[in-house]
């Protein structure tokens, strides 16, 4: 899994969280959302690869061309909830209930999505330029 060590990938470095994004998850015509999750308050947060000692829910895996990397869903990201319920402070297993026992073809996801900021940015103190 990858690990949100600081790097430097076409001029972006620094990765940081960025704000809180609604996206929409349409099902696949078998019910999958292209997407597995990692984490959770039961999980031991020290060994959490995206945010360390960070008890939350994160995207662990994306099915290439799946419902969630065509919703924009990236590996890493955090999910603060799901069809208004929320994801904070659940159980890794409760999480993975929640997001199985909704029946909607769409999922109404809220999370933290990872960016990097420039470093253009960085050098001028800005928080705005994100590379993604």
């Amino acid at each position: 899994m990858p690990s949100l060590e600081k790097s430097s990938i076409d001029g972006c470095s620094e990765l940081v969280r960025v704000a809180q994004v609604d996206i929409e998850v349409h099902r696949s015509s078998t019910g999958g959302l292209g997407f597995s999750i990692a984490g959770g308050i039961d999980q031991d947060s020290s060994k959490n690869p995206f945010l360390r000692n960070d008890k939350g829910v994160f995207v662990s895996k994306i099915v290439q061309q799946g419902p969630a990397e065509l919703a924009g869903l990236k590996i890493g990201d955090k999910l603060l909830s799901v069809n208004g319920y929320d994801l904070l402070l659940v159980t890794h297993d409760h999480a993975v209930k929640l997001l199985r026992k909704q029946k909607d073809q769409i999922l109404r996801l809220k999370l933290s999505m990872i960016g990097a900021k420039s470093e253009d940015a960085k050098e001028n103190g800005e928080d705005e330029d994100r590379c993604f």
